[in-house]
């Protein structure tokens, strides 16, 4: 699994590349979390738009990242989600908590509508 993350506005946007299951949880977990504290951000950008596979444990990984987002006063939006995925996401209710997007500009508007000032 490949993660490459930046700032853009008040969100931190990570690019996934590959397969977000059980082996890749750990460290996507540890690489979104280090990231957000580093640049300060409570608001995330998932882009989903290269994973290629998604089990129970990146359902768990969204949803934990989703949970601290809100905990912290932030908001997370979906990037491009793969239509092999959508099942999975629907199943596991994460597209009826976090809008998705086709763009990562798309998901950082929708999260910076009410942005703070």
């Amino acid at each position: 699994m490949e993660v490459v993350t930046w700032r853009q506005g008040w969100a931190l946007v990570c690019r996934l590349a590959g397969e977000l299951d059980l082996y890749s949880a750990d460290q996507v977990r540890r690489a979104v979390d280090g990231a957000m504290a580093r640049h300060g951000v409570s608001d995330l950008v998932l882009d989903l738009s290269e994973v290629s596979f998604l089990d129970s444990s990146g359902v768990g990984v969204i949803l934990g990242r989703y949970r601290r987002t809100r905990e912290s006063g932030g908001r997370m939006a979906l990037v491009a989600p793969p239509e092999r995925l959508r099942p999975v996401l629907e199943l596991a209710g994460i597209l009826q908590l976090v809008p998705a997007a086709a763009s990562v500009g798309e998901a950082t508007g929708l999260l910076s509508v009410g942005a703070r000032s």
